[in-house]
């Protein structure tokens, strides 16, 4: 006969009383978190596969909604259509993608990108997700200011692009914000020009950059042939692991790559034969000893040498006087940019300026 089984009593503390027990439980992880959460102006999201399941108060004023249209409703719901929807519900919940942006719906219907840290898998078919708050925050109070200087095909006259440029009163900058000025500029005899945006070195390691441009370009229904991202010629001097994933996988979206302050500093120049860039950016100290220092003219007559037989275009910065535009152009170098070509201008100013103009 075996021995009965017993129940082991309650452990206790020094005092003689029972010991906490934490209880784990579903509900009780979802409620430590929003209590965590509401101490700081993050939004948090638990969302399962299908569903939100609860929210903080800052994701519902991030999102526009009251406690009741948030929790318990479809994650659909979210999302400008069902394609959006599938794509983040891939990246996050199945492909496990920690951090990014993400394009939600507000209740005006306007699509805005929110950056967001991500738990995929916090527990079986729980998902925890932190939108950030400072950048909307201060997009709602201000409207950024976007600014673009033009880049000329200087032998065609044409226009080549609008490049996005940091004004200094602006606070909040997102340069893919432009995106959204972008696909209203005007298209004339079936061509329009391209949008570029700077990239900082440190911005490609990581792996993070091709989700946020996927992003903007879904959130703004914008054509990726179209954009340009230039990128700092210091991201070369980066290990190979770091930089190889990203910069193939953005070759493989049909966006153009450019590479920024080319020939200001060394750089490997077996990579640009490893990695697909469209464009060398000549740094704007070169154009400015064109034609006056003999070792920066035989340099840029290096470059488009060196570049040509790779189908590289170069673009020359900050040209400043005809005399610099006319030799740099002798020398082969047709894309230019700088105040001769163009100052920066408002958004508003700049799109009435392309009215006017025949695109590359």
């Amino acid at each position: 006969m075996q021995p009965s089984m017993k129940t082991a009593p309650p452990s206790r503390n020094n005092q003689g009383e029972n010991a906490f027990v934490p209880d784990f439980s579903e509900g009780a992880e979802v409620g430590v978190y929003l209590a965590l959460l509401e101490l700081i102006d993050e939004g948090l999201l638990i969302i399962g596969d299908e569903t939100v399941i609860d929210a903080n108060s800052a994701a519902c004023r991030l999102l526009g909604r009251s406690y009741r249209q948030l929790a318990g409703q479809p994650l659909a719901d979210l999302f400008a259509d069902g394609h959006a929807f599938l794509d983040a519900r891939k990246r996050l919940l199945i492909q496990g993608e920690a951090r990014g942006t993400l394009g939600l719906v507000l209740p005006d219907g306007r699509v805005h990108a929110f950056p967001y840290i991500a738990a995929p898998r916090l527990r079986p078919g729980i998902h925890a997700i932190v939108l950030g708050y400072d950048r909307l925050a201060e997009s709602a109070s201000s409207t950024p200011n976007l600014y673009f200087q033009p880049q000329l095909h200087i032998r065609s006259g044409r226009l080549h692009a609008g490049e996005v440029v940091r004004h200094q009163d602006s606070r909040a900058f997102d340069g893919f914000a432009a995106l959204a000025a972008a696909a209203t500029w005007p298209h004339v005899r079936g061509h329009a020009p391209v949008v570029s945006i700077n990239i900082a070195a440190e911005q490609v390691p990581g792996g993070h950059l091709p989700n946020q441009v996927s992003t903007a370009l879904a959130t703004h229904r914008f054509d990726p042939r179209k954009l340009e991202l230039s990128i700092d010629a210091r991201v070369l001097a980066l290990p190979d692991a770091e930089i190889a994933p990203t910069l193939q996988t953005l070759a493989n979206m049909n966006i153009r790559l450019a590479l920024d302050n080319f020939g200001g500093d060394p750089v490997p120049l077996a990579q640009l034969a490893r990695y697909r860039f469209d464009v060398l950016k000549l740094d704007a100290v070169l154009a400015a000893q064109v034609g006056r220092d003999d070792d920066s003219t035989a340099l840029i007559e290096a470059i488009i040498h060196m570049a040509a037989p790779l189908g590289i275009q170069i673009m020359a910065r900050g040209v400043r006087t005809e005399a610099q535009r006319d030799f740099l152009l002798a020398l082969g170098c047709e894309l230019q940019q700088g105040p001769l070509i163009g100052t920066a201008q408002d958004e508003h100013v700049f799109a009435s300026f392309l009215s006017e103009r025949l695109f590359c």
